[in-house]
């Protein structure tokens, strides 16, 4: 059988400071596009000494929204889709060929990521360990709906797989550099949480707002032991519990303009939620349904 060809996919935005060492670990590819989205710094200038295509798109704030236009510029049937500020493990190319050469229904291989803070391995805590990310997909296979944080959808008929190996198999990703740069990402992807959370059914009440936010602090800290990156992991924690109350106000504030505008469907609890209402319905406490 022939190899398989690769097109290697970036987007951009003023993303200069891991850029070159990105697209260098995508030599592989036998295409290289980068979508820019109004970058100031070398991002397109670094892009075009690797020989990648420029493509400029519109500013968008999230990558969740520019995902599909992207993937509809390639060349080639298998994609490489890579944020940035992550590493590929380049050295993986000849076991990834030979994994889709050997399963015509392959649709998606996942590799994991690890989280870097501040220059240093995540291990613990909410945003530690290891996870697993579609990193390479058929342009066919895959569907991309505009939903921060959750921008894929493998189609029916299509299977995936989770490439496991050691951890020079995994996907670095230069996750946070600076506390500043920690608080301007995820502010800028907190207002997006409300609608992306009301579109998959969540709904916010000031109970889950009591209950969510502290045990998000306690959670990563304690039971994903977070406590054990010393003050990286505790810090994180409590950053945690930010994000949390960050997102339900978020999520608080789209769904008054649906009720407002008087498109509001019922939603669902949260999982913590309806696991809290089960132990207490056990005790004898609860006898009414969750306040949504």
């Amino acid at each position: 059988m022939n190899p398989v060809v690769f097109t290697g996919i970036v987007v951009t935005f003023n993303e200069e400071q891991h850029l070159a060492e990105c697209l260098s670990a995508l030599g592989f590819c036998s295409e290289l596009i980068v979508v820019d989205l109004g970058s100031e710094d070398r991002s397109t200038e670094i892009a075009l000494q690797f020989g990648a295509r420029v493509v400029r798109h519109e500013w968008v704030p999230a990558v969740e929204h520019v995902r599909e236009f992207a993937v509809a510029q390639a060349r080639h049937q298998w994609i490489v889709f890579m944020d940035p500020d992550m590493i590929f493990p380049a050295h993986l190319a000849p076991m990834i060929n030979n994994t889709i050469q050997n399963d015509p229904r392959l649709g998606a291989i996942n590799i994991r990521y690890r989280n870097y803070f501040l220059g240093k391995p995540v291990k613990y805590g909410r945003w530690g360990g290891d996870r697993a990310y579609p990193a390479v997909f058929r342009q066919d296979a895959m569907e991309f709906p505009p939903i921060a944080h959750r921008g894929f959808q493998l189609r029916q008929g299509f299977s995936a797989v989770t490439l496991t190996g050691g951890e020079a198999d995994l996907i670095t990703h230069y996750w946070v550099d600076s506390l500043a740069h920690l608080f301007d990402k995820h502010k800028r992807y907190v207002r997006l949480e409300g609608p992306a959370r009301y579109a998959i059914g969540e709904r916010f009440s000031y109970l889950r707002l009591a209950i969510e936010v502290p045990y998000a602090v306690l959670s990563s800290l304690l039971l994903k032991r977070g406590i054990l990156d010393g003050w990286v992991g505790v810090y994180l924690s409590f950053f945690n519990g930010w994000w949390t109350w960050n997102y339900l106000l978020s999520l608080r504030d789209y769904q008054q303009v649906m009720e407002k505008e008087g498109l509001a469907r019922p939603g669902k609890p949260s999982k913590l939620l309806r696991a809290l209402h089960k132990v207490a319905k056990k005790m004898g406490v609860a006898r009414s349904k969750i306040i949504r």
